[in-house]
């Protein structure tokens, strides 16, 4: 009868800890799989909105280049839409790395030029052709910006991905006293 009970008692026991097991496997890989999908999100929604800047800025230059060819005229809308596209951009990305200074000058610089540019154009109704090397100088101050976001980006999931692992390292370690 002892032995009975106790092989009923060690069989309770060995349930148990299988089930807590498993709930904090389980809880491990629910933590694992939200530290993905909040790198996804970090990585995928200021990549989204940078990936505009560059042709934002292509649109600036074509405008421009149309301006000094004399094709079209000065619009002021027109300059404000361009210059509101490329803004959003900036400062789209810039919510989610507003502490990052290269990225502060880089949007300062790109953003000084197409102001500068756009008061000349409505002011002289025209543009020559410092103002379009102005703005291909922009263009690639761009695409540093744009690099620069991607970087952060990366990184940013890796301090996820590693934070995750930390925790499910730790509930092992935890688990059996390592």
């Amino acid at each position: 009868m002892l032995m009975v009970v106790d092989k009923l008692l060690l069989a309770i026991a060995a349930t148990i800890i299988i089930t807590v097991l498993q709930n904090r496997l389980e809880t491990a890989q629910k933590r694992l799989e939200k530290a993905r999908q909040l790198s996804d999100i970090a990585v995928d929604k200021p990549l989204s909105i940078v990936a505009n800047l560059p042709s934002h800025l292509d649109q600036c230059i074509v405008y421009a280049q149309h301006v000094r060819a004399g094709e079209i005229k000065v619009q002021s809308d027109r300059l404000t839409e361009l210059q509101t596209d490329v803004n959003a951009d900036i400062e789209g990305s810039l919510a989610f790395y507003s502490g990052d200074s290269e990225l502060q000058s880089s949007r300062k610089n790109i953003m000084d030029t197409i102001q500068g540019i756009k008061a000349r154009a409505l002011t002289t109704k025209t543009l020559g052709p410092e103002d379009i090397a102005k703005l291909e100088g922009a263009r690639a101050e761009a695409y540093k910006f744009h690099g620069r976001v991607v970087r952060l980006s990366i990184e940013r999931v890796f301090e996820h991905v590693d934070e995750a692992y930390r925790r499910q390292d730790s509930f092992w370690a935890r688990l059996f006293g390592v």
